[in-house]
């Protein structure tokens, strides 16, 4: 009898054992049903040929679900990502180094619900314990490989989870991705810890505020500057310089299709376009997508605006554009009258338009 026994513990276990595959998949629907969390963390990026490594602590938060009609499913949370305290430490000997510049992808930092698309393999690689809450929790290590990733939705090829199977946690992953939006600068490795986890909690004040915030920032450091001279070409292929185009009032609108709010904005700018036609105002906007692929996105999308194609940011550069959408307006005198960071309303772009036109 006392043998049975023992042979249905050492069973139970293994009947009811998850495939990696399994562990991955019921993971992202767990993510997918949480509603409402804060997780801390904290992120180690560390940059191939540098001596250079950078801490950083972050926090994601997933507001509370909305309420929904009846007929329809509650609004899943977004999640939201605050920086927090940032730490660079020199490894080695090169001192004079500079210290890499760092975008932080949310590809990376989190987007956990979504880590079983695009799934070409999985497999487990071992175990560990990790500290949850100032606990030791179990973890399985699952290494997964993911289909390439394309243009319009950029993702990691391949990433290390550390999976907790009784919570459906990841509580670390690591992997190879960009830390710049140049294409020429090699990845850095990205680790990413989970150090405490909390559900239903009221999120900050700060977070339920940001639906109600416009999101718009001006940067009055840039009013009456000189605007930076550049000369590119539009997706015809004929030049476009800046230094040309002085006497008429410019509008500069910074873009990417892989911007949600830019594509937001988009109308507004092509009401823009036909309002201040033959006005002496010229608009152009930039986006940072190669010529071919946001010439066959605005044909298909049938929107019509006079673009000018800076896939290696050299205007944006020139314009320190930290995000999009942006805006500059410049005068008649090639000095910047207005710098918008954000979704600006048509009123506001217009009220400004129309003094620079007027001097």
């Amino acid at each position: 009898m006392r043998f049975a026994m023992l042979l249905v513990l050492l069973i139970l276990p293994i009947a009811h054992a998850q495939s990696p595959q399994e562990l991955l998949q019921r993971t992202a629907e767990n993510y997918r049903s949480l509603d409402g969390y804060e997780f801390g963390a904290h992120v180690t990026t560390e940059f191939p040929g540098s001596s250079w490594r950078i801490n950083n602590e972050i926090t994601i938060f997933a507001p509370m679900r909305r309420s929904s009609p009846s007929n329809q499913s509650p609004t899943a949370p977004s999640e939201i990502i605050q920086i927090g305290h940032f730490h660079a430490i020199n490894t080695g000997n090169r001192k004079d180094e500079k210290i890499p510049e760092v975008l932080f992808p949310s590809q990376v930092l989190a987007g956990f619900a979504k880590i079983a698309q695009d799934v070409v393999s999985v497999e487990r690689t071992g175990s560990e314990e990790l500290l949850l809450n100032g606990n030791y929790v179990p973890c399985e290590i699952l290494k997964v490989t993911y289909s390439p990733s394309t243009y319009e939705n950029p993702h990691p090829q391949a990433a290390t989870y550390w999976i907790s199977p009784t919570k459906n946690l990841v509580l670390k992953k690591t992997l190879v991705f960009s830390v710049s939006r140049r294409s020429d600068q090699a990845p850095a490795t990205w680790t990413i810890t989970i150090d405490s986890a909390h559900f239903k909690r009221p999120p900050p004040q700060w977070v339920l505020e940001m639906p109600h915030i416009t999101g718009v920032r001006v940067r009055k450091e840039w009013i009456g500057r000189p605007a930076p001279d550049f000369a590119l070409p539009n997706l015809e292929g004929a030049q476009v310089r800046l230094s040309s185009l002085r006497g008429k009032v410019v509008l500069l609108d910074f873009w990417s299709i892989t911007c949600g709010p830019c594509l937001i904005e988009m109308p507004t700018i092509e009401a823009l376009v036909q309002d201040y036609h033959g006005r002496e105002v010229d608009l152009w906007s930039i986006t940072f997508d190669p010529a071919d692929i946001v010439r066959k996105w605005l044909m298909q999308h049938h929107h019509s605006l006079p673009t000018i194609s800076d896939p290696d940011f050299r205007v944006s550069d020139l314009y320190k554009v930290t995000g999009i959408p942006t805006i500059v307006l410049i005068g008649r005198d090639g000095r910047v009258k207005s710098y918008w960071v954000g979704e600006v309303s048509k009123d506001v772009i217009e009220v400004a338009l129309n003094s620079a036109v007027q001097h």
